[in-house]
Parts: C-alpha cells; sequence; structure tokens
C-alpha cells in the first residue's frame, strides 16, 4: 500500500473500548454543508506475536475506512437518505500507525 492510500480490505479485527470527545456541528454556506468535527479515544491491547507479526499497521474504527450513509433535509430529525453512488464520495486522510517491534 502506498502512503495516503487507505485499506480496501478487513485486515485483523481487534476488540476496543472508545469514548467520543465533544462534537461540533457548523454550516458552511459556500459549499451548502454541515461540518461535524470531534474526535474518539480507543483502548485496545495489542495481540500476542503469534497474531500480529512485527511491522507498521494502520488504525481504523471501521473495516475498511468508508461512507457508509449519506442524507439530505435534515428538519425536525428527519433525514432523506440517498443512494451513496448518487453522491460519489470519496475518503481522503491518513491514519495512524502502530509499529510492531520483534521481541
Amino acid at each position: 500500500m502506498r502512503s495516503g492510500e487507505l485499506p480496501t480490505g478487513l485486515g485483523l479485527l481487534i476488540k476496543a473500548k472508545g469514548q467520543e470527545s465533544k462534537t461540533n456541528l457548523t454550516f458552511d454556506r459556500a459549499q451548502c454543508s454541515h461540518i461535524l468535527s470531534g474526535g474518539e479515544t480507543r483502548t485496545f491491547v495489542v495481540p500476542g506475536k503469534n497474531t500480529l507479526r512485527p511491522g507498521n499497521y494502520l488504525l481504523s474504527p471501521f473495516a475498511p475506512p468508508r461512507f457508509t450513509a449519506i442524507s439530505r433535509g435534515i428538519t425536525n430529525n428527519n433525514r432523506i437518505e440517498l443512494p451513496l453512488e448518487s453522491a460519489g464520495p470519496t475518503a481522503n486522510g491518513a491514519l495512524p500507525t502502530l509499529t510492531v517491534l520483534s521481541g
């Protein structure tokens, strides 16, 4: 996988406990869109060497990272779901890396 590419496969699933931080929702008039920002903290135990060999691993709460739903017309807590294909969403960015050392 080249730098900057997001994985497309399932990978290794590891259970984690998480907590979300306070989110902030703003409206961008220029893009006519809502922007949701926030964060999460997840805690997990690194699997043993029989499961996870030395190397670099990308971490993601979703496998693979992707859009799962798109909606429009949020009024009175009602959303109109759109087919993902009609919006053509793309996922860009980077994931944190976990480096497992030998030993």
